[in-house]
């Protein structure tokens, strides 16, 4: 991930499994992340610091990543354009749809590393 060191990240996911994951993954590139659970906690996140991009799961409890998304739109709408979604949910219509309406990039889970790094790096190289 070259010329990615330093760039800031936000990893919005309530699975602590994947958040690590993807925490050490982005780490060992030289990127800066921070992780919350859910969608309230990543509105206190960006007000308090302006990120390169964001990670965001589709389904977190409480506030989901298509209301957090939609408060983005509203709040930091530059911001909105660096959102990357992530969901295991494909077989659900709703999901899909949400994808869809939204029209940002999406990773499936489970995903590999370098499905990992290569969203990301194509994301940030536009940023």
């Amino acid at each position: 991930m070259t010329g990615q060191k330093g760039k800031k990240v936000l990893i919005i996911e309530d699975e602590a499994i994947i958040r690590t994951m993807c925490q050490r993954i982005l780490n060992g590139d030289g990127i800066d992340v921070d992780v919350v659970n859910d969608g309230k906690e990543a509105e206190k996140a960006v007000a308090r610091r302006n990120y390169d991009l964001l990670l965001v799961d589709i389904r977190l409890p409480g506030e989901s990543g298509v209301e957090f998304y939609k408060w983005l739109v509203q709040e930091y709408p530059e911001m909105a354009l660096k959102a990357i979604f992530m969901t295991g949910n494909i077989m659900d219509t709703e999901t899909m749809s949400e994808l869809k309406a939204i029209d940002r990039p999406y990773l499936l889970k489970p995903f590999r590393p370098a499905e990992l790094k290569k969203i990301v790096t194509e994301a940030l190289g536009q940023s």
